[in-house]
């Protein structure tokens, strides 16, 4: 089984089977998530639907373009410094999972950036303030799981990223300022960052969060559900600097509980901001 260490091992997209082209876009959630206590006030399918359309119709002639890879474009971060290791959380679909985590990163002195999409914090307004409150950093991943590519249309890339900016300072009654993006499906930063994507984080005072070492591409994707290799994994392959995704799901969620006490002894566990502070190049 391949390692996924970043952006720079995902070959170029092309025709795919439906449920694995599904999961390549990010579209595709681990669970089913239980009924939620109320509804999602804009959850409306059509938006995913269309977004799925859209990326299908371009996946067999990806956009190429002569800039270099996403690593290595300014205002693109893949990877830190020794001995800090930032874990990253995406999607927060089951959000009723996540307490448990944040207790066991508060007692290991853990801190993590949550890349949660804007809906969700709509629904679960509460969720905002308890990660904050736990001294946990948020990143923008656009309101709806949009995936913004191939045809990345402004007016579109403008209501995602404001409308998860909105989510989040509804929920806390205040200004958040927000230093991280982090696309759907890596969409838009697979072979090379997206120029106008990449403008429109620029503008909003943010940086791209890729990553270094993938849990989704390496175990989810082919299969593996199983929190204690989740578990093992992170123990054997985490290494200082690492920027690691995962996701809410349970098996990633467990097998980070499980794996934290062994990366707490080893590591600094620090949000993205900590890694790579506003100063920072």
């Amino acid at each position: 089984m391949g390692i996924h260490r970043g952006p720079a091992t995902i070959r170029s997209p092309g025709i795919f089977p439906g449920n694995l082209l599904l999961l390549l876009l990010g579209a595709r959630w681990p669970e089913t998530a239980p009924p939620p206590g109320r509804p999602v006030p804009d959850e409306d399918p059509r938006v995913l639907r269309q977004s799925l359309r859209e990326a299908r119709r371009g996946l067999s002639r990806p956009r190429r373009r002569a800039g270099p890879p996403p690593c290595a474009t300014p205002g693109v971060v893949c990877r830190g410094s020794p001995p800090m290791v930032a874990l990253t959380f995406d999607d927060c679909f089951l959000p009723h999972l996540m307490e448990p985590l944040l207790q066991d990163l508060e007692a290991a002195g853990a801190r993590a950036t949550f890349f949660c999409v804007g809906r969700i914090f709509r629904a679960h307004p509460e969720l905002v303030r308890r990660l904050v409150a736990g001294g946990h950093e948020l990143g923008n991943h656009t309101l709806h799981h949009r995936v913004l590519t191939p045809h990345p249309d402004p007016a579109i890339i403008d209501a995602e990223l404001d409308g998860w900016q909105r989510a989040v300072e509804e929920a806390l009654g205040q200004p958040y300022p927000t230093r991280w993006f982090r696309p759907p499906g890596m969409a838009g930063f697979t072979t090379e960052a997206d120029p106008e994507i990449l403008e429109a984080v620029r503008r909003r005072g943010m940086r791209v969060a890729l990553w270094t070492l993938d849990i989704y591409r390496t175990l989810d994707r082919q299969g593996v559900r199983d929190p204690e290799r989740v578990a093992a994994f992170l123990r054997e392959h985490v290494r200082g600097g690492e920027i690691i995704l995962l996701h809410i799901s349970s098996w990633n969620v467990e097998g980070a509980r499980r794996a934290l006490p062994d990366l707490a002894a080893r590591f600094r566990l620090v949000t993205l901001s900590e890694m790579f502070p506003p100063d920072a190049p």
